[in-house]
């Protein structure tokens, strides 16, 4: 099956170790589409040509990038290999191709164990008990959330915690419009779980749901409740406040 590679510059790799994400092309957003839950690899240059330095999942598009014909793309599973090996060039100017996965070498051989991505029953198991536990109702605005209703997904925190792994305390159960909004940085949660906006990017229409004073409605056991350590990392690396 192929196999997507993106080729890393140094800011590509500087917005790894923020916040594992990168910047693609405009144009290439409807190629590497189709690739959204799958396993990527990750390319590097070097004095010896380009070599494969990771593996990741890719997990979505979003916009924009650092420029006008440019967007993000969000990763994660990110595991950055310690020594290269080759891979295929690159066609001419390009940053993204595609390689025949059972014929390339793909990087190191331990691979595997850096790729193992969440499977749809798992996703779906998480996301049905987290909305359960806000009680089919988004933290923020109220607006119910049915369990397996088309849309009906909670919001994750932190892509790729330490540890791995699902938990209930890496999510919130947020209206589609709201979690987008937590997803791209224009709001926040502070230590008592109150909300911070950047006024200047929230879209107007949104501004009903962020009164002064607003907290994020919690679930009814505190162990559910999300992570003080994964909201941390959404207020220094995700809000663009």
């Amino acid at each position: 099956m192929p196999i997507l590679v993106f080729k890393l510059d140094d800011t590509d790799i500087h917005l790894l170790e923020r916040q594992d994400v990168i910047r693609v092309k405009r144009t290439d957003a409807p190629s590497i589409a189709r690739a959204v839950d799958e396993a990527v690899a990750l390319a590097a240059e070097t004095a010896d040509g380009t070599v494969y330095c990771g593996m990741a999942t890719l997990e979505a598009l979003a916009g924009p990038g650092l420029a006008a014909d440019e967007l993000v793309v969000q990763l994660r599973n990110v595991r950055l290999y310690p020594n290269g090996e080759v891979c295929p060039a690159f066609p001419a100017e390009a940053r993204i191709q595609w390689v025949a996965g059972e014929q390339e070498g793909l990087g190191e051989a331990a691979q595997d164990e850096f790729v193992r991505a969440p499977t749809q029953h798992e996703l779906f198991d998480i996301s049905r008990l987290v909305l359960r536990r806000y009680h089919e109702t988004c933290a923020v605005s109220g607006t119910t959330i049915p369990v397996g209703e088309l849309g009906s997904v909670p919001t994750v925190i932190r892509p790729d915690p330490p540890g791995g792994g699902l938990s209930i305390t890496n999510f919130i159960a947020l209206w589609g419009p709201l979690g987008s909004a937590f997803g791209a940085g224009h709001f926040t949660i502070g230590t008592s779980y109150e909300l911070i906006i950047n006024v200047d990017r929230i879209d107007p229409r949104m501004a009903v749901h962020f009164l002064p004073g607003l907290k994020l409605r919690l679930p009814d056991q505190e162990e559910d409740w999300p992570s003080q350590e994964h909201l941390a990392y959404h207020r220094r690396f995700v809000f663009r406040g």
